[in-house]
């Protein structure tokens, strides 16, 4: 399991997820650590407060489920392995939250990989009756950002060096949910999600704090490819699923939230805690001149739009750093 008893206990006095009974929910990406922890987030906490939904469907190209195959005995839960060639051909849904979306960077600039943002898909994937369709996008639509990024989109495509087919797919994904908006009755949210890392985080993200957080879980010092100087946000994935659901439970129209940690950090640092709080001493430093560099230095978000729904960060990351190590070390 990605959440304790305790973390679904507490979800459930937050938020009233009496939105979601007697409806059908669908989660594109369910292997990845978002997709599945809401996923996981949202079955586990209404069944422990005897609420059901008619189903709850998750779909992965992939088709690895292993973050949320012990879920599998609930009967409302649907694994589906497929791509978003197919969705046509699926069943209504109410609810629809499309996560589905590459991390590794070494698929992130090709455009074959790149089809989770397709216009058409996602057009297809809202029909009559939907009432909510959610959108995960990234932080990385902002490019270079001296200050941390408002919800007042402004990118700069120059940035990218090389780079841009991912923020570009991302926009691109953002104006067709948008879209979808205005030709329906549909809520539309759009989510820009910042660094997030813990429980359910691959081996094969691709991302520096996945590649920290294994080396430390296996006991070796941290590596960095770079120096480490590129500030960003890090936040616990439980905070982020909360930002999430305090979106998706919003009723809004149309809204589109940055969701993130605000505190700025540098990979370095980050490596610094990791390597701390798994209890080794320092990171070491690895040049690569192959390595394709994120080409902007300095990429936070301001929260101040979510926070004033009433959301604000609940775990430290410290501990948000012991608990994915404690995962990771659980998991072989």
């Amino acid at each position: 399991m990605l959440l304790t008893n305790l973390e679904i206990e507490n979800l459930g006095e937050e938020f009233s997820f009496n939105a979601f009974e007697n409806k059908k929910i669908l989660i594109t990406g369910g292997s990845g650590m978002i997709g599945s922890f809401l996923a996981e987030a949202i079955l586990r906490t209404m069944a422990l407060y005897g609420k059901s939904l008619a189903n709850l469907t998750v779909t992965s190209l992939s088709g690895d489920f292993s973050n949320i195959t012990k879920l599998s005995k609930l009967s409302q839960l649907n694994l589906i392995k497929t791509d978003l060639r197919n969705v046509s051909e699926f069943e209504q849904f109410h609810y629809i939250v499309h996560c589905a979306s590459p991390s590794n960077i070494s698929k992130i600039g090709s455009k074959k990989n790149l089809k989770f943002a397709n216009e058409g898909a996602i057009q297809s994937l809202a029909k009559s009756g939907t009432e909510s369709i959610t959108f995960l996008s990234s932080g990385e639509i902002y490019g270079e950002c001296k200050t941390p990024a408002e919800e007042r989109f402004a990118a700069n495509m120059l940035t990218y060096a090389g780079r841009e087919d991912y923020p570009r797919a991302k926009i691109a994904g953002e104006l067709a949910v948008r879209n979808i908006g205005l030709k329906s009755e549909a809520n539309v949210n759009i989510i820009r999600l910042f660094h997030t890392f813990g429980p359910g985080v691959r081996v094969d993200d691709g991302r520096s704090f996945a590649d920290f957080l294994y080396s430390v879980a296996r006991g070796e010092q941290p590596r960095l490819k770079s120096q480490g100087t590129q500030i960003r946000s890090f936040m616990y994935s439980l905070d982020s699923i909360r930002g999430m659901l305090t979106c998706l439970l919003a009723g809004k129209k149309e809204l589109i939230c940055n969701v993130g940690s605000d505190i700025p950090m540098s990979i370095l640092e980050f490596a610094n805690v990791v390597s701390r709080v798994g209890g080794l001493e320092g990171v070491t430093q690895v040049e690569s001149k192959t390595y394709q560099h994120s080409p902007f230095n300095t990429l936070i978000p301001s929260t101040s739009l979510l926070r004033s729904m009433g959301w604000a960060p609940k775990v430290s990351l410290e501990t948000g750093v012991r608990q994915s190590l404690s995962w990771i070390r659980r998991q072989s």
